[in-house]
């Protein structure tokens, strides 16, 4: 059976810290801070975005 289909977040935001996999990164919001699961994978790493994989999401972070 293939895995679940992953929830995909998208926010903009900046993230506090380099993402590293095996940590969960923190990502400033407007109102207020989030904290993800651990990260597995990073997808996508540009000037205007990072996306990111979970173990619970996938995140669409717009880079502010």
């Amino acid at each position: 059976m293939p895995d679940a289909v992953k929830p995909e977040i998208c926010l903009t935001g900046k993230l506090l810290y380099p993402v590293h996999i095996g940590l969960p990164a923190y990502i400033q919001e407007t109102d207020g801070y989030r904290r993800t699961s651990t990260v597995c994978a990073i997808l996508a790493d540009t000037q205007e975005a990072t996306v990111i994989e979970t173990r619970n999401s996938v995140y669409s972070i717009q880079k502010v």
